[in-house]
């Protein structure tokens, strides 16, 4: 059975309210013959593959946090788009003070690392850091966590105070990523949460296709991969269960995400991967209400949910949820967490590369224009420059990340906008492919390019990013430069010395 998210039904849907009171505790799953899970509390890891004894717990409030698609937004600012990012420090200060209940969790729903220069050139290492000192209790993976390959996926796990979950990513043997595990059971003052990692087999295909070799996404039965973990939880006499999952707001509405909740029984819904807010509430089949919450991007919002446990009746009550914008100057005056700034300072400090001037923007450079439009001419200069024996006609590259602002370059305002290590690869093509590119919105070309100045029957090269080369043909059919688009980027703006951003704006 496919997972299908039904929004659309008017009697299992209830939109957006913050202090519904309302029951809500996980409802018994079928068994499932025992197999190994993770059991955590605030101070050690251990496994166990049978039910545990009963423990005496204690009546309590507890808020759960969810991030998602941090992408490495370390610094306080304002983005392009007019959001304010909170940053790292911050954020940890606004975790580590802002709940009143007995206890929290915070929940990372993926793509916290690739996306500015103080996590990316370190693969992640720093963001995962400062989130041990922040007490994250779980991460799922997000396309981006596998920007770098499985191998730093798991290197990364090591050290890791949390787990890494993702329960339908699996090897050609069905077996999960070395240090990523499909669910996890975090427990704080006796009371046991379950959380369930899944990410969206479509964001297989916006991953570069080499990272991800020897993978399958699965997609078939995404569900069964769901349910087998909630049973898993279920045998375990959890009291709570999260479905953390990295997944398309679009995809979700196709899933049978009612179903899978009422089967599963599941608590709380905690998203990513779409950069947009969510803030809905599902019936449960026994009337207990399950929000399901997305918080934008980079350190934006955050969600935050609420629930009472009452110990003599063993019941969990569903108490608010909502999504937290940061633009109130009552966060942006937080300070920043003294421990996050120690730890940037004394083992990930890049400031010197980061603030060094590399040359001067003339106007502003759009993401899904002018700024892609430069980097396309930037990788065609370079192509012809240093591959002269191949015919070619054309840098291609996809959209950049954010936009590049008026005045003087920094190498981290550049990274930030091309944040990923993508290579360039040069390959052999025909005039149907590049009338596709050059049809595609999300494809930029050099302006020399004219798809008239090709021939029907004339076979030409391209240089383009490994990103969009791989959609369609393989490594072995390539030209390898062993060379990042970003670098040659910031070598082509050096050489101009200033960028006028009307010439790229074609």
């Amino acid at each position: 059975m496919k997972f299908k998210f039904l929004l659309v039904l008017p009697l299992l849907f209830l939109s957006s309210c913050d202090n519904t009171n309302v029951n809500s505790s996980s409802s018994s799953a079928s068994n499932l013959n025992n197999s190994s899970i993770t059991t955590t509390n605030t101070t050690t890891t251990t496994a166990t593959s049978e039910p545990t004894t009963s423990v005496q717990k204690e009546s309590m409030t507890f808020d759960v946090y969810g991030i998602n698609d941090f992408h490495g937004a370390v610094n306080s600012q304002y983005s392009s788009a007019g959001y304010y990012e909170l940053g790292l420090g911050k954020l940890s200060t606004y975790l580590k003070t802002d709940s009143t209940s007995d206890e929290k969790f915070i929940i990372s729903s993926g793509d916290m690392w690739q996306g500015s220069i103080e996590s990316s050139i370190n693969k992640g290492k720093y963001l995962t850091d400062a989130m041990n000192l922040m007490g994250f209790d779980s991460m799922t993976l997000g396309n981006h966590e596998f920007d770098w390959g499985q191998e730093v996926i798991t290197e990364n796990s090591n050290f890791a105070n949390f787990d890494f979950l993702a329960c339908n990513v699996v090897d050609r043997n069905g077996e999960l990523i070395p240090g990523v595990k499909g669910s996890t059971i975090v427990t704080k003052n006796n009371f046991k949460v379950g959380i369930v990692g899944y990410i969206d087999s479509s964001c297989y295909y916006s991953i570069t296709a080499t990272m991800t070799e020897g993978l399958s996404f699965e997609y078939q039965f995404d569900d069964e991969y769901v349910l087998k973990e909630c049973e898993k939880l279920h045998q375990q006499n959890v009291d709570f269960i999260i479905l953390s999952e990295h997944s398309e707001l679009n995809v979700l509405r196709d899933f049978d995400l009612q179903d899978v909740i009422n089967e599963g029984g599941i608590d709380l819904v905690l998203g990513g991967h779409s950069h947009s807010t969510e803030n809905d509430k599902f019936f449960r089949n026994d009337g207990k209400i399950v929000p399901v919450l997305n918080a934008l991007c980079n350190g934006e919002m955050v969600s935050k949910s609420t629930f009472s446990y009452d110990a003599e009746t063993d019941d969990v009550t569903y108490v608010s949820s909502k999504l937290v914008k940061f633009e109130q100057s009552q966060y942006q005056n937080l300070e920043e967490d003294p421990a996050i700034l120690n730890l940037y300072k004394t083992k990930y400090d890049v400031d010197d590369l980061k603030n060094k001037v590399i040359g001067t923007i003339d106007g502003d450079l759009y993401s899904y224009g002018s700024a892609a439009n430069l980097a396309a001419s930037a990788i065609y200069d370079y192509a012809i420059n240093n591959y002269s024996q191949y015919n070619i006609v054309a840098g291609i590259s996809n959209q950049a990340r954010t936009n590049i602002e008026s005045g003087q370059l920094t190498y981290g305002e550049l990274f930030r906008s091309f944040p990923f290590e993508n290579e360039l690869l040069i390959y052999k093509v025909d005039r149907n492919y590049l009338s596709k590119m050059s049809s595609d919105s999300s494809r930029f070309l050099n302006k020399e390019f004219d798809i008239n100045d090709i021939n029907f029957n004339e076979t030409v090269y391209v240089c383009a990013i490994d990103y969009v080369a791989l959609k369609d043909y393989s490594v072995s059919q390539c030209v390898r430069t062993n060379i990042f688009y970003r670098d040659v980027i910031t070598n082509y703006i050096k050489e101009k010395g200033t960028i006028r951003a009307y010439e790229y704006d074609y």
